[in-house]
């Protein structure tokens, strides 16, 4: 597992870009201001932008497909020189996404396909991502490796997210290639509402599948917030079920910290990706290609808890991305 819990060092952004010119106006269109990810690339998205000068607008698109289309199409009506959203799939609210093209509005995406790249059916600029094939990948491996090849797993996902749905796919193909291991459930529930449908889900999986440990792989640290209090109120204890997340809350890095059931999650690097979306809108507004990049898994555990930024519960690569980009943005 090595290759996942060394935090990356070296920058391996883009090393030329273009001026700035003239100050923009940037629409930053959350997913959900219920989830820390969404929020968190926000803030990053609005720090990158205003180092040039620009000016951002936030909308929250409330973690309903009817709130992302009305935040995308608010967005629109706004006429900025770019959007950037975060976790809205373009197969979701394919409508605005359309508009925004006809209004030659650039759109550049976080965490909305699964993996990076241009969205050229929506017409996306760009799509900044891990590659959620490799972050299912690593989660499930952890827990294989962890038990010894003998992981007894369920899998809680929301497919109305892409991304979601790549992380579920990879994590049930290392699983089931695992013959000593069993994928007991594969879950879909709405992380709009976590609260109301998790503690009886967790219940039934406590009830049904007695032996330990029982592994509980989410492709978002969101959905254990709401495990701990039934987790606590029926007595479990720490290493009967261990919890294994992604993206990296506040929370989660808090829990491993301190061995509170979840054992790992796999966080973006929030803020270097949101640089790097800022970055990509420089090069739309040039007419300029996106360039590829994406950040490499990383699995923080107990072992690492505090390190790259881990200190202050975030994944901080400690490669001086900001200088990079603010270099060949010309304003360094």
């Amino acid at each position: 597992m090595k290759q996942y819990t060394d935090p990356a060092a070296d920058f391996t952004g883009p090393k030329t870009g273009f001026p700035v010119g003239d100050k923009k106006s940037v629409v930053f269109v959350s997913c959900a201001a219920t989830i820390a990810l969404c929020n968190d690339a926000g803030a990053a998205v609005k720090d990158a932008a205003q180092t040039l000068g620009w000016n951002v607008n936030v909308i929250d698109g409330g973690g309903t497909a009817t709130g992302w289309l009305d935040a995308m199409n608010k967005a629109i009506a706004l006429h900025p020189d770019a959007i950037i959203e975060a976790a809205i799939s373009p197969d979701a609210v394919p409508e605005p996404f359309k508009r925004a093209k006809e209004a030659g509005i650039p759109v550049v995406s976080l965490f909305a396909s699964g993996s990076p790249g241009p969205i050229d059916t929506a017409g996306v600029f760009y799509n900044e991502d891990t590659d959620g094939a490799a972050v299912g990948t690593a989660m499930a491996q952890y827990a294989v490796a962890d038990s010894g090849g003998r992981a007894r797993v369920v899998i809680i996902y929301d497919n109305t997210y892409a991304i979601a749905r790549a992380k579920n796919d990879a994590m049930k193909k290392v699983i089931e290639a695992c013959s000593s291991c069993q994928l007991l459930e594969d879950v879909s529930t709405p992380f709009g509402e976590l609260s109301k449908n998790v503690p009886g889900l967790l219940s039934g999986w406590l009830s049904k599948y007695s032996g330990e440990p029982l592994y509980v792989l989410s492709v978002g640290d969101i959905a254990f917030d709401t495990m701990i209090p039934t987790l606590n109120s029926r007595g479990v204890k720490a290493g009967e079920v261990k919890l294994i997340g992604a993206d990296g809350s506040a929370a989660a890095y808090q829990r491993i910290r301190d061995g509170k059931f979840q054992v790992t999650t796999v966080p973006q690097p929030v803020r270097e990706m949101a640089y790097n979306a800022v970055d990509q809108v420089t090069r739309a507004l040039n007419s300029q290609p996106a360039v590829s990049w994406s950040p490499v898994p990383f699995l923080v555990t107990r072992d690492n808890v505090n390190d790259a930024g881990g200190d202050q519960n975030r994944y901080e690569p400690a490669n001086g991305y900001a200088d990079q980009y603010k270099k060949i943005w010309g304003i360094s």
